[in-house]
């Protein structure tokens, strides 16, 4: 057997692995890392507005804690619908793709990408309300922590000698009017998280 065909046979048979490898093991599909973006920055939300929630809880009498939204804790990137919904499709879409090589996505698999396309749309959606929430809670927290060094202040006034109750009146008033607006926005914060709950998958797909 001479080298020609040897180098012929190894090239063909090079070939055929290459070819095996690219139709058995799985492909990486386009969209795996948009949604696991989405759902690290979900992840990072959710995780800051808690931590701002737990500093607002020092802040505000026993009584008052049951406001503090609780229902946060039901929430994670990986059981929010319409992530759910965006990495399922993702799934399908890559599915659709494992044995497309020339064509663009939109072209091979034209309802896929058009449906995973519309899921990234409520993902996006989705991320821009915790964001919302995000801020506000940090809105919130710094209110908290004023209305402490508040109540601190009028600690100290009180403390001192010859200190008027005049201003320690007037550092009351205002530490009332600081627990009420972090009351109220501990209210507004609940009403969004309630929007943000989990429904079930199928409902997000209609």
């Amino acid at each position: 057997m001479n080298k020609t065909l040897l180098a012929g046979m190894a090239g063909a048979i090079l070939v055929g692995v290459i070819l095996f490898l690219i139709v058995l093991l799985p492909q990486k599909d386009i969209c795996s890392d948009d949604v696991r973006g989405y759902e690290h920055s979900a992840s990072s939300s959710l995780d800051a507005t808690r931590e701002n929630l737990s500093k607002i809880k020092a802040s505000i009498a026993i009584e008052e804690r049951h406001k503090v939204p609780a229902q946060l804790d039901k929430l994670t990137a990986t059981n929010l619908a319409a992530l759910k919904a965006c990495d399922t499709q993702c799934k399908l879409l890559g599915q659709c793709l494992r044995f497309v090589f020339m064509k663009a996505p939109s072209q091979a698999c034209p309802m896929e990408y058009t449906d995973y396309k519309a899921r990234t749309d409520s993902a996006l959606v989705l991320l821009s309300e915790l964001q919302r929430v995000e801020m506000a809670a940090k809105q919130a927290a710094q209110k908290a922590e004023t209305l402490n060094q508040t109540k601190e202040d009028a600690k100290e006034l009180e403390r001192t000698s010859g200190s008027t109750g005049g201003r320690v009146a007037v550092l009351h008033a205002r530490a009332q009017q600081l627990e009420q607006d972090v009351l109220q926005d501990l209210s507004a914060i609940d009403q969004q998280i309630n929007r943000l709950l989990p429904q079930q998958i199928g409902e997000a797909e209609k």
